[in-house]
């Protein structure tokens, strides 16, 4: 089962919409890929949303796994964005039940546990530009990915 570590920015002005999503997979072991940044600038957010889609974040099953550090925060965001832009189509009850089920399909107890225990690395994204978000998620996939890989060992 492909784990792949998963972060979002979100941008707030001119209005509210996925800046940028930066993922990894994690390799069997523990070790990690290149980071992968999907930025709205440069791919629009319908499209980064439509990779995620054929990557299969939105499937139950097991081809994207999600772990990182505000998890749930970030899946019910891009879960959200997908259903505005019809690539899902769920009420907001399913969304929040797709979200759970995603959860507990692809994090187990470990990895609840990385979740909770590495939010306090996590820095604000502030108003930096998309380019400065994406860096702060790819420093703080670094040290998120250092801590999984010891306690995946």
């Amino acid at each position: 089962m492909p784990q792949f570590y998963l972060r979002a920015a979100i941008e707030t002005k001119p209005r509210l919409r996925l800046a940028a999503v930066c993922y990894r997979r994690i390799e069997s072991g523990g070790s990690p890929g290149q980071f992968k940044v999907l930025l709205t600038d440069e791919w629009g957010e319908k499209e980064i949303l439509r990779k995620l889609e054929n990557m299969g974040l939105f499937e139950l099953g097991q081809l994207f796994v999600p772990v990182g550090p505000d998890l749930e925060a970030d899946l019910s965001f891009i879960v959200s964005r997908a259903v505005h832009h019809g690539i899902l189509a769920l009420d907001e009850k399913a969304t929040a039940d797709f979200v759970l089920r995603k959860l507990s399909h692809s994090s187990t107890q470990r990895a609840v546990k990385m979740t909770r225990s590495a939010e306090h690395e996590q820095e604000p994204l502030g108003k930096d530009t998309n380019e400065h978000k994406v860096e702060r998620l790819c420093r703080e996939g670094e040290s998120f990915l250092r801590e999984y890989s010891t306690l995946s060992e």
